[in-house]
Parts: C-alpha cells; sequence; structure tokens
C-alpha cells in the first residue's frame, strides 16, 4: 500500500451505508404523527413525503414546506409544524445496513492507516447513525461540522487535518456527493475519491465538482492505493 497517504477520511451517510432507510423510516414516524395531530391518512402522508424525496434527493430544503402544501392542511402555525416534523426526523431510531464490504474495507484500511469521518447534519442524529452501525470504533477523528461550516465549505477538512496531525498530501477523502464532498477537501488539498453510489451515482458534473478518482464500491480503495 501507498506509504505516502496516512489516512482516509470518509463522508457518512450513501458512503458507508444507504441512507435511503433512514429517510424512509422517518418519514414513517412524520406519517403517524400527522395522521394522529391532523387526521391525515398515513400512506397518503408517507406517498407524498417518498415522491418528493425521489424527485429532489436529500439535499432539498423545502420537503415539508410541500407537503403540507400538497396535503391541504392548515396547521395554526405552519413554521411550528415544520419544526415538529425536523424533531421527528432527527430524533428516528433507524434500522440502517453497512454496505456489504464497508466493515471489510475499514478494517483492511485500519491496519495501515487512521480514519476520521467528516459529515453534515445534527451532532446527535449523526452519532446516533455511527453508533447503530457499528463504526464509532474505525475512528480517530469524527468531524460533525456545524450549520455555517458544513460542506461544501473548506474549514471541516482543514480542521481534519489538523486533528490528524498530517499534510493535506497524506490524506484521501472518500463521498458520493459532487454537490457537497469535494469542492471544500480540494481547497484543502486533500486527494478526493468518489464513491457512484446513492441517489447522485448517476449525477455528471464538471470537474471542478467531481473527485479525483471514482469507484464503484469500497473494496476498490485498497487497489487504488497502490496507485496514488
Amino acid at each position: 500500500m501507498n506509504k505516502m497517504i496516512k489516512a482516509l477520511v470518509f463522508d457518512l451517510d450513501d458512503t458507508l451505508y444507504d441512507n435511503t432507510n433512514y429517510w424512509l423510516g422517518a418519514f414513517k414516524d412524520i406519517s403517524f404523527y400527522l395522521e394522529k395531530e391532523y387526521g391525515v391518512e398515513k400512506n397518503e402522508t408517507y406517498s407524498i413525503l417518498f415522491k418528493i424525496f425521489n424527485e429532489n434527493k436529500s439535499m432539498y430544503s423545502h420537503l415539508f414546506d410541500d407537503l403540507i402544501t400538497e396535503l391541504n392542511i392548515t396547521p395554526p402555525s405552519k413554521d411550528n409544524l415544520i419544526k415538529e416534523m425536523v424533531k421527528i426526523f432527527h430524533s428516528h431510531k433507524p434500522e440502517l445496513e453497512l454496505y456489504d464490504d464497508t466493515l471489510l474495507t475499514l478494517n483492511e484500511l485500519k491496519k495501515e492507516y487512521k480514519l476520521g469521518i467528516i459529515t453534515n447534519g445534527k451532532y446527535p442524529t449523526q452519532m446516533n447513525k455511527i453508533r447503530l452501525l457499528g463504526l464509532e470504533k474505525y475512528f480517530e477523528v469524527i468531524i460533525c461540522p456545524e450549520y455555517i461550516n458544513r460542506k461544501p465549505k473548506s474549514q471541516s477538512y482543514f480542521e481534519m487535518l489538523g486533528k490528524l496531525g498530517f499534510s493535506n498530501k497524506e490524506v484521501i477523502y472518500v463521498g458520493d456527493n459532487p454537490l457537497v464532498d469535494f469542492i471544500g477537501a480540494k481547497e484543502a488539498g486533500l486527494i478526493t475519491i468518489r464513491i457512484m453510489k446513492g441517489p447522485f451515482k448517476d449525477m455528471v458534473v464538471s470537474s471542478e465538482l467531481d473527485a479525483e478518482f471514482k469507484i464503484n464500491n469500497l473494496k476498490e480503495i485498497i487497489i487504488l492505493l497502490k496507485s496514488v
């Protein structure tokens, strides 16, 4: 394995596991809540949430606004209802599954490298996922950047370099979403790898947004390390 590389840093959602199950489970929780509080049939709510999600993917910021519009409900306070749905979403206790090759790859990499995670999202929510997936023991550094410093901004990548104690050319970053994962990583000078999985796998973007290398599964990292 390449001796110049000292560490690998991963995105979490849709990079180490399929995040779709989290969203769908949270949608069910929200659907039950709206049925109880507003008498809206839960299957209708779930179908609408799934449709909006499927059309716009996980980065869409008006999911719950659109839901309220499509359900044609008039809550006393729209803002408070949205806050409640966001709270339900983040408190969801999911059943998550790693990709088939995640643990095999992490176990192999941990023999030679330090490992880290940079993941957007609220710290309690993301740490809950990491613990449920049994991943905490594999990573020396886990960073969930605050909203103003979230990816694609570069602050969290520089913070990771500082905590790992390595230069940028000694660290690889692996992610799935070219809209947020690689811009800041490149600004910080990290080597970048895009895993072609999740909702963004078919997205074609400019070289400025894309990673330097692409893989179809995590196991390919081990092969790629021999040539980086």
